[in-house]
């Protein structure tokens, strides 16, 4: 049985996309609190939620998934991040 809820927080601008990763992340046996942004300024801004996953688009409009690890990782220092894309 597991206690801990775990917070995801999953960055894309590609709301079909968003909801597809939000249901494949639901879909696990566990408890799980789901954040979606369209920019990683915008979960930048929602720090005292303190995710334990990131999930964030790699083809993002301002900056993309990869750039913005540096900021993310000393905003977010706990959570596992995982930079994902549907581009070839």
């Amino acid at each position: 049985m597991v206690k801990e809820n775990i917070t995801v927080f999953i960055i894309e601008d590609d709301f079909l996309v968003a909801t597809a990763i939000e249901y494949a992340v639901l879909s696990a046996q566990r408890k799980v609190t789901i954040h979606k942004f369209t920019s990683v300024e915008r979960a930048l801004g929602s720090n005292f939620l303190q995710p334990n996953i990131i999930l964030t688009d790699h083809y993002l409009d301002r900056i993309n998934g990869v750039d913005s690890l540096p900021v993310v990782t000393k905003v977010f220092p706990e959570a596992l991040i995982a930079v994902v894309s549907s581009q070839k």
